[in-house]
């Protein structure tokens, strides 16, 4: 049985190649201390764990693709309140998602197919895997943009050649971005609209780590405009609810229309049990709160160690990630092959990028006391490099 050329090309997702080395290590009795994945090891907030024990639940029927109203309309008050007053339309602004990685994924297969004229998609390298591998799906073709250090991993549709600009259906944003952590102003945002208008290009907003922030808080591209713009929202890493797999798509009426119907074949909202659960979530504000001062004492335990470590670290807006540079000589690849063994996991920039492979990612999902017996760990084996 002959498999897709398209599918052929999707490489395994690069986390997931560590998964079984993790386990081996397991089995072998080493403690493991996972800074990979931004999955987050602390217990759920206790409103979502309430919630989930109020549940009573007497049907099970199929859910709607756009979710929910009672959902969608605690979504725009949600946006609302964070976003400057920023107003969306509950009945015609609103798709609820299984988290954002399907809906990103699922975006292309509406906008782009072998007859059409725009094929092209531009995204931010290193960025999320899954802006790239949703395109090759849909037949169209992924132009990646290589963010540098000097321009504060911000890139601008004004230095892309006009030619494929006029070619390109979609372009992403992902401000605070993985896996740096750099932050963006809401003056970039729109300039990056109006230089999308003119070329009819949409302009997406992967926008899921925007209520984990390292002081000023994220402005969204909702505020500049709700026209020819969509903006991807998940409750993953705000209410570190990754294993529900809830989210939203927020933004232009008349796309979210046609995405509605599409989503309808596909199948994929989430349950309304989930979505039951994600209306406390997006209502509430101190469970994200907490997290937050969590992740700030997590942040201050590693940050202590790269200072002693001298490892330079980039200042990020991104609450839950560190964006590290690798000790001088060694590569990142190289650099978690020394560490793993001892059970100190780290992502390194080649798994999103070979060009990056002088960095790497340290994600604050282990448990508090797990990053402070981590760090003596990790000073062991750098000094006996």
């Amino acid at each position: 049985m002959e498999i897709s050329s398209r599918a052929g090309q999707l490489s395994t997702y690069p986390i997931a190649d560590l998964i079984a080395r993790k386990n081996s290590l397991r089995e072998q009795g080493v403690r493991i201390f996972d800074f990979g994945p931004g999955d987050p090891l602390d217990p759920l907030p206790d409103i979502i764990r309430q919630t989930v024990a109020n549940l009573t639940v007497k049907h099970s029927n199929y859910p709607a693709a756009e979710g929910t109203f009672s959902l969608r309309k605690i979504i725009s008050e949600y946006i609302y309140r964070r976003f400057s007053k920023t107003r969306i339309n509950p009945e015609t602004q609103i798709i609820v998602s299984s988290g954002s990685k399907e809906a990103i994924f699922n975006l292309p297969g509406l906008l782009i197919d072998s007859a059409s004229k725009r094929r092209k998609v531009i995204g931010p390298i290193p960025g999320y895997p899954v802006y790239s591998k949703g395109t090759l799906m849909a037949g169209g073709e992924f132009y990646g943009i290589q963010l540098l250090k000097e321009n504060h991993y911000l890139y601008s549709l004004a230095d892309i050649p006009e030619n494929i600009l006029n070619q390109t259906a979609i372009a992403w944003l992902n401000y605070p971005h993985n896996p740096t952590g750099a932050g963006c102003s809401l003056e970039y945002l729109k300039e990056q609209y109006n230089l999308a208008q003119k070329y009819g290009i949409l302009l997406c907003s992967d926008e899921c780590y925007c209520d984990l922030y390292v002081d000023q808080k994220p402005h969204s591209l909702l505020e500049v405009s709700d026209q020819g713009v969509l903006a991807f929202h998940s409750l993953s890493k705000r209410s570190g609810m990754t294993g529900f797999r809830s989210g939203f798509v927020a933004g232009d009426k008349k796309l979210l229309a046609h995405y509605a119907r599409y989503r309808n074949t596909t199948g994929t909202a989430p349950s309304e049990v989930v979505q039951t659960i994600s209306e406390t979530a997006w209502s509430d504000d101190n469970h994200v709160n907490e997290r937050l001062k969590i992740l700030t004492e997590k942040r201050a335990v590693l940050m202590d160690l790269f200072s002693d470590l001298k490892l330079d670290v980039y200042s990020s807006v991104n609450a839950l990630y560190l964006w590290v540079n690798t000790p001088d000589g060694i590569s990142a690849l190289d650099y978690m092959e020394k560490l793993l063994p001892h059970g100190i996991v780290i992502t390194p920039g080649a798994f999103f990028d070979a060009g990056y492979d002088d960095c790497f990612r340290v994600s604050l999902s282990p448990l508090l006391e797990d990053c402070r017996d981590a760090v003596d760990v990790w000073r062991k084996v750098h000094k006996n490099l």
